[in-house]
């Protein structure tokens, strides 16, 4: 299989995996991952003897992996491979000419596809409110996500931008920590939920949903009949099991909106994503109500 280039190597360097420009390796091999070490200094490449798995170092500025055998099964080098596609898709949707920026502390110009948060002098950076919330994380600007991986992206940028992290820094250090924890926090949050994903990319569209619009795409007499039946029978619900019947189909509604709205946005249909949106927030709505019965079943 041919090798792929990339522009990241991966160290347990603040308590995760983290991206890195290939100029430091030499100093990042030695804290590497016990399973990855070089197999010679002539030939240049690091493997994986335990996974089967070759990194190449074929020139001065990438990083290359080649996949010798199949190794999704393992959670640690299912999730390298998909941080490395991560850092390829960033590569792609962030453009240092687009966003040129420079250190406060020490004035040099930002690579803003390794130093988004930190310069290399390693001080926080100012927030950048000129990226989505997808590019932030690295993500292309569409439904369909990696959810799992952007909860891995946030977990590493929330361990390392904790304001907590900060209290014996500069004023202006612990100001930007808070600007962007919250940034990552509001972006995460957004990203996370399906309705709020998808709400925020019809926003970013220019076709936002506005509240007066749910009575446009939501007076359905069959689907408001069909909300009128989950409220009733959730109110009426005398025990867990009621209200797991309750649950279960109004999980498989959602379910189907989740599918129905992953063609829609890849079909570009923005009236029906917008239907499909609003009644999802009916349905979200009612698993709110079911999750607030369940705990008061709990509690008593």
């Amino acid at each position: 299989m041919a090798a792929t280039n990339i522009g990241v190597a991966f160290t347990r360097s603040h308590s995760a995996l983290s991206f890195r420009p290939l100029t430091k390796i030499c100093r990042l091999l030695n804290n590497a991952d016990s399973s990855i070490g070089v197999t010679s200094s002539s030939t240049r490449k690091l493997v994986c003897s335990t996974h089967d798995i070759e990194f190449g170092l074929p020139n001065i500025t990438r990083l290359a992996y080649t996949i010798k055998s199949p190794f999704s099964s393992d959670p640690k080098c299912s999730t390298l491979l998909k941080l490395c596609r991560l850092s390829e898709r960033r590569q792609m949707v962030t453009s240092v000419d687009e966003h040129e920026k420079n250190c406060w502390r020490c004035g040099r110009q930002l690579d803003l596809e390794e130093e988004l948060f930190f310069c290399e002098c390693g001080v926080v950076q100012e927030v950048s409110d000129d990226l989505t919330y997808f590019e932030l994380f690295g993500f292309d600007t569409k439904f369909d996500i990696d959810v799992e991986m952007l909860s891995k992206m946030y977990k590493i940028l929330q361990t390392r931008l904790h304001p907590d992290k900060f209290t014996q820094k500069s004023e202006e250090e612990r100001e930007f920590s808070v600007g962007q924890s919250t940034l990552v926090n509001r972006a995460y949050k957004t990203l996370s939920k399906p309705l709020t994903r998808g709400l925020y990319l019809l926003e970013l569209q220019g076709h936002a949903v506005e509240e007066d619009s749910m009575h446009e795409y939501g007076t359905d007499s069959e689907f408001l009949m069909q909300i009128m039946d989950l409220n009733e029978r959730l109110g009426e619900a005398e025990s867990v099991a009621d209200i797991t019947s309750v649950t279960n189909e109004n999980n498989a509604y959602m379910e189907e909106c989740l599918s129905l709205l992953s063609s829609a946005f890849k079909e570009d249909n923005i009236d029906f994503a917008k239907q499909i949106l609003i009644k999802l927030q009916y349905y979200t709505n009612v698993d709110d109500q079911i999750k607030e019965k369940l705990r008061k079943e709990m509690d008593i």
